[in-house]
């Protein structure tokens, strides 16, 4: 099904990664601007731009999962730059928005999870490990001690990253279709 692009709430989102973006360039850590949760945001544009379900889609679950680690470090003692609410916050509402006008195709799950296995390659291409973005060189600090070795956290990963995209496709699927279901009318019976 083709759906009309909405180019404005695309170039939206496009701006907001460019404010989260300069932060991170200025401050001389351009690396930054390869997390998942800030690309995501980028997908939501292009989403909103094609009108692409499968984009938005993806770039849904990876939101979900980025600032559901994002709300994690912050709780540890990570800190908070008000500039990432562009691509967390904002970035979400987007999102929302582009599933609201596009849907929640299927199959979205495992797309989502092939797409960060090639976003970490190219991180471990592009950018220093002492930064671990998208943890693709070691295991999240704190959790050292409870991986014996980073393939058994990628494989953890892995396990817990398709599962929690597997729910959460299935379930906003059905939160959407929910939402679609017509509301029942009286009708009436034209042969009395």
């Amino acid at each position: 099904m083709v759906h009309r692009p909405a180019p404005a709430l695309g170039l939206l989102a496009f701006g907001f990664y460019l404010v989260h973006a300069t932060y991170h360039v200025l401050d001389h850590h351009p690396e930054n601007l390869l997390w998942l949760c800030h690309l995501a945001t980028v997908l939501v544009g292009i989403a909103f731009l094609r009108g692409s379900a499968t984009v938005n889609g993806i770039a849904f679950l990876w939101l979900l999962i980025g600032d559901l680690i994002w709300v994690i470090d912050l709780a540890n003692g990570a800190e908070f730059l008000p500039t990432s609410l562009c691509t967390h916050v904002g970035g979400l509402i987007l999102s929302l928005i582009a599933l609201a006008k596009l849907g929640m195709p299927r199959q979205v799950w495992w797309k989502a999870m092939l797409a960060i296995w090639m976003l970490q390659d190219v991180t471990r291409q592009s950018a220093p490990p002492a930064g671990n973005v998208n943890l693709a060189f070691g295991v999240w600090p704190g959790w050292e001690g409870v991986f014996s070795s980073y393939l058994v956290f990628e494989l953890m990963l892995l396990v817990s990253m398709l599962s929690f995209f597997f729910i959460a496709e299935t379930v906003t699927r059905q939160i959407l279709a929910r939402g679609r279901k017509p509301a029942t009318s009286l009708r009436w019976n034209r042969a009395a």
